[in-house]
């Protein structure tokens, strides 16, 4: 392989709202830790660039992406066992970060001393890494680059269904075999706030209680309810509003459960009836996902691929749901050594971890993390020792420019050219199988869900909790991230929504109030 080739940079990803302590803390795991799946480490270094708090684009070199890509399948596809053990430890280390965050959320931080807060911001930062990182080749970079996963799986299906003559349509198999049995936290939340529902509409003068309240007035009025109902309201909050939060924030407030609620109650819905229907389509699922196993006539290891993809598609979305509640958690503590420090919340979020003590010890970071939110640029080497690692984070190898040293850096590197071609038709992966015919809305942040409408086709580049709400109203869903691992797949098949995902460049051809055909089935888009 030329020189030339070899330092071609590709984007693999951007982000919106993020901040440092997302790709910090990832930098190492980018390349360290992939030898516990492939037993090789394929990434050696990355570029992550960083502009007015948002994340435009994260780069690796495309050879050593191609690599990591089809390390992983073959993987999988050769030794499942092995993907089996590293998500098992993954899932165990997600389950320590939840509850060491939950542990912390209960700390006095205003009366620990700067080392007391040092030392849990180690702790967390440290489970932080070996949670996200332990499983990127599988949960991240398998079908990052292209999908190759879910399109490996998917010409499977086709050629076992062509063979054996069934009637069956490929997506849609697909999407019940990939789909997982256990839950999510989203989705515990909805179930328990259904059942606080089902009380407050038994329940009729907090029932009317909640109808005589305005906008603003309920979370002030609260302490007029009896002790025991307030303390339901309070844990049910407690223990859920940490979702929407990804990596900036802001939580749910009170207000919002309890407007959602009222509204609810006003529009006569019943709950009882909405838990019936997730018990049962979840049963549904597991019923067909049998059914099919036996049609299709799947060998053991043949299962056992669409077990990891069930598996994947799970253990990306609780990874990611104990990432926004150990951000939820960090910034508590950031935000006490930001005040110790003369910074804010945000901006302790922008100093590497060995300027933290520097911060507290006086050291002025105003104007450096300032200039770090405007533009910069992280280039990380990442290590080799995967042993080391196992043990915890290391900050060896992150180098961060600002400014014009970022610019200057940035034209040095040569990147991967992307044409974009205007069309009316697009195509993507079937996510979750149906039809639809809508309005356009792009939908990037929870700033924008007010102008989705019930029946709206929601656009996004990519989804997160805190845009559950918009995606309850679309009776269609695209987004240009992709595979079946993606946030918005998850959401669509609990919604039972028609979802195409991997739609590249959809947001530069796109526009909101353009009309569109979707035909998720077979992941068709067509501009009206």
């Amino acid at each position: 392989m030329s020189k030339k080739v070899q330092n071609l940079w590709r984007k693999n990803f951007d982000i919106r709202r993020v901040d440092f302590c997302l790709p910090v803390e990832t930098a190492p795991g980018f390349g360290g830790l992939n030898f516990l799946t492939n037993g090789k480490n394929s990434i050696s270094r990355f570029i992550w660039v960083v502009e007015n708090l948002d994340n435009t684009g994260t780069y690796f070199l495309k050879h050593e992406l191609r690599e990591i890509v089809e390390l992983t399948m073959k993987t999988i596809l050769e030794n499942p066992k092995r993907a089996d053990a590293v998500h098992q430890e993954a899932i165990k280390l997600n389950w320590d970060y939840y509850k060491l965050a939950l542990k912390m959320r209960r700390l006095p931080f205003a009366k620990l001393t700067d080392k007391q807060l040092l030392a849990w911001q180690k702790k967390l930062f440290n489970l932080q890494f070996l949670s996200h990182c332990w499983s990127l080749p599988t949960t991240w970079f398998l079908d990052s680059d292209g999908e190759d996963f879910s399109k490996h799986l998917t010409a499977f299906l086709q050629d076992r269904i062509k063979k054996l003559g069934l009637a069956i349509e490929p997506a849609l198999a697909f999407s019940v075999l990939s789909t997982p049995r256990d839950e999510s936290f989203t989705a515990k939340e909805e179930k328990a706030s259904l059942k606080i529902l089902s009380w407050m509409n038994e329940t009729l003068s907090l029932k009317l209680w909640l109808q005589s309240q305005t906008d603003g007035q309920m979370v002030k009025n609260l302490r007029q309810l009896p002790k025991p109902w307030i303390k339901i309201i309070e844990k049910h909050h407690y223990d859920f509003c940490w979702l929407p939060y990804t990596y900036i924030g802001p939580a749910y407030g009170l207000d919002y459960y309890l407007e959602t609620w009222r509204g609810l109650l006003q529009e006569d819905f019943d709950p009882k009836k909405r838990m019936e229907e997730l018990e049962s389509r979840a049963k549904a699922v597991q019923e067909q996902k049998k059914e099919l196993v036996g049609r299709l006539k799947l060998s053991a290891l043949e299962k056992h691929w669409f077990k990891i993809a069930a598996d994947i598609v799970w253990l990306k979305g609780f990874r990611k749901e104990t990432f926004f509640h150990g951000f939820y958690t960090m910034d508590m503590l950031l935000k006490e050594i930001g005040k110790r420090s003369g910074l804010s919340t945000l901006q302790t979020k922008y100093l590497l971890p060995s300027e933290l003590p520097k911060a507290l010890a006086g050291k002025d970071f105003a104007g450096v993390v300032n200039e770090r939110q405007r533009f910069s640029v992280i280039y990380g080497q990442t290590p080799k020792n995967y042993k080391a690692l196992k043990k915890g984070w290391t900050e060896k190898g992150v180098t961060v420019f600002t400014g014009q040293k970022a610019k200057t850096f940035l034209k040095k590197q040569k990147f991967e050219k992307i044409k974009v071609v205007q069309t009316n038709d697009l195509t993507g992966t079937c996510a979750c199988p149906g039809a639809a015919k809508g309005t356009i809305r792009i939908i990037n942040v929870p700033e924008e869900i007010g102008k989705m409408n019930p029946g709206d086709i929601m656009l996004s580049h990519t989804t997160f909790p805190s845009l559950v709400p918009a995606m309850k109203k679309a009776s269609a869903i695209i987004t240009e991230d992709g595979g079946i691992t993606c946030h918005a797949a998850i959401v669509a098949r609990e919604l039972q929504t028609p979802c195409v995902v991997g739609c590249k460049h959809a947001l530069q051809i796109l526009k909101d109030g353009d009309m569109v055909e979707i035909d998720a089935t077979k992941g068709l888009i067509k501009k009206l």
